[in-house]
């Protein structure tokens, strides 16, 4: 210390100096100076210890509350505007889980009115956050104003939400089965045999942001009074109806036209609806907003030139002469050439260029004849055979056995003009020894003898009871012959024999 600085000693100097100074002998008040300095050590001592006893209160105070208040909301502590103070964690925990299951938001829709719970809007409270963010609130305020009660502490709600899971529920809600967007299209209906056009759907959303901004506001307060009007957004599909009606009538506009190949001879290949629709594409193509209607002319081309070939083509028949006694006698079967298709892939094209065009067409194949050929050969077959010779030139039935004469020959009555007889060659089907016989003018009842030998035409060699004469043209088709004869021919000739009507 510098000399010249005067020293100014506190009173607990002062008291320490006058305890280590010796009272001078040769001053007469000694005695007192001593006593009065014990006194003044003691007051200082009990004002030292009285000190340190209230320190040490106030921090075993301050001790104490901050360890209450750990695990304990402090005073003015409030959770979504309900007081917690003084409350424990898992008081809180409570608080808050029975808060938020009480929660609904009040929705509506066109009508429809749905209170929603936290859970349907895809939020959820996170408690355990929510409690640590009360029990830590005022933590970094004053001393002071930590615990008291006059300092409110608000904490909001600790939430977490799902905007996609919102979106989802809306939707379901709302509009359900709206939220895909469906093209329109065009499908087979086998039932109407006819393409049909299905209508397309738009996509529907309800607008979010209103609710997403109620649920920002749940935090700090979980009251909602008014309800929330809900809108909602839609998108038209890309393919629309009218694009999907226009595909449709182009598809069944290719099944109405008609298109077909003919061999020129009579014969014709007609192309099927189920061809048709086996050959078309329905392609939708949503970035130009159409459905397109093709045909496949390559799978046309490959499958149609044998089919055209097998329909159209005409094999040729055989002409088959009969001799007796080795003269020409009749013909069994007049010959006919046949025709062989080639031209058919060429066909096909024109088919497949029609179809694709939408247009009828009727389209001559080209194609070869096949001659006939002719056999000749002995009506008896050289044999013993038994037939029967019609000749309605002449009236007359003849029975044979190979090539000798057995019967005949007889006068009949054949087919009159309006019902003339048929000239061929015929074999016996079937015989009835009687029958009534019926058509559209008369009706004959016990036709005696009945041999069937063209069924097609419901001809038959049979006994005429009710004629008197033969040997002309008068009867419905049949061949009429005395009741005498016809037993014996009824008898003589089998079922299978032939006979030639000429």
């Amino acid at each position: 210390m510098d000399e010249t600085t005067p020293h100014e000693a506190t009173p607990l100097a002062a008291a320490a100096d006058e305890a280590v100074t010796p009272p001078a002998e040769s001053s007469p008040q000694a005695p007192e100076a001593a006593t009065a300095g014990n006194k003044r050590k003691i007051v200082l001592i009990a004002v030292l210890s009285a000190l340190l006893l209230v320190a040490i209160g106030v921090a075993g105070a301050v001790f104490f509350i901050s360890n209450h208040y750990a695990e304990h909301a402090k005073p003015g502590v409030t959770v979504a505007g309900v007081d917690v103070s003084g409350q424990s964690r898992s008081e809180i925990a409570a608080m808050v889980t029975e808060l938020t299951d009480e929660i609904t938001v009040p929705l509506s829709y066109e009508g429809t009115k749905v209170p929603a719970t936290l859970k349907d809007l895809g939020v959820s409270v996170d408690v355990d956050a929510t409690v640590d963010a009360a029990l830590a609130a005022g933590g970094e305020a004053s001393l002071v104003d930590q615990y008291s009660a006059e300092a409110v502490k608000p904490v909001d709600l600790v939430l977490e939400d799902d905007s996609e899971a919102l979106q989802d529920w809306l939707n379901e809600t709302f509009v359900p089965g709206k939220s895909e967007s469906a093209d329109a299209s065009v499908v087979y209906d086998p039932d109407a045999a006819r393409y049909t056009a299905k209508p397309g759907q738009k996509r529907m959303w309800i607008e979010p942001a209103p609710v997403a901004a109620v649920i920002d506001g749940l935090a700090e307060r979980p009251s909602i009074e008014n309800t929330i009007i809900l809108t909602a957004k839609s998108e038209d599909p890309k393919i629309l109806d009218d694009a999907a009606l226009t595909a449709a009538n182009d598809a069944n506009h290719r099944l109405d036209i008609g298109i077909s190949v003919t061999n020129g001879a009579g014969d014709y290949f007609t192309v099927s609806d189920e061809q048709v629709i086996s050959w078309a594409s329905i392609t939708p193509k949503p970035d130009e907003g159409v459905i397109a209607v093709t045909y496949d002319t390559a799978k046309i081309v490959a499958e149609l030139p044998s089919l055209i070939a097998d329909e159209l083509s005409v094999s040729p028949i055989k002409e088959i002469r009969l001799t007796l006694n080795g003269q020409p006698f009749a013909t069994e079967q007049n010959g006919s050439n046949g025709l062989r298709v080639t031209g058919s892939e060429a066909a096909a094209q024109q088919v497949a260029d029609a179809l694709t065009g939408g247009n009828d067409a009727t389209i001559s194949v080209t194609t070869e004849s096949i001659p006939f050929t002719t056999e000749i050969t002995p009506i008896a077959g050289g044999g013993g055979e038994r037939w029967i010779e019609v000749s309605l030139g002449a009236h007359t039935l003849t029975a044979f056995e190979g090539e000798t004469v057995v019967l005949g020959p007889l006068a009949i009555v054949d087919g009159g003009s309006g019902t003339p007889t048929d000239p061929g060659v015929f074999t016996i089907e079937y015989k009835l020894e009687k029958q009534t016989m019926r058509g559209e003018d008369y009706e004959t009842e016990n036709v005696p003898w009945v041999m069937y030998y063209n069924l097609a035409d419901e001809e038959a060699i049979h006994g005429a009871y009710w004629r008197t004469s033969f040997g002309y043209s008068d009867s419905h088709g049949c061949v009429n012959v005395p009741v005498d004869q016809a037993k014996f021919l009824y008898d003589w000739a089998p079922v299978g024999a032939k006979v030639v009507v000429h």
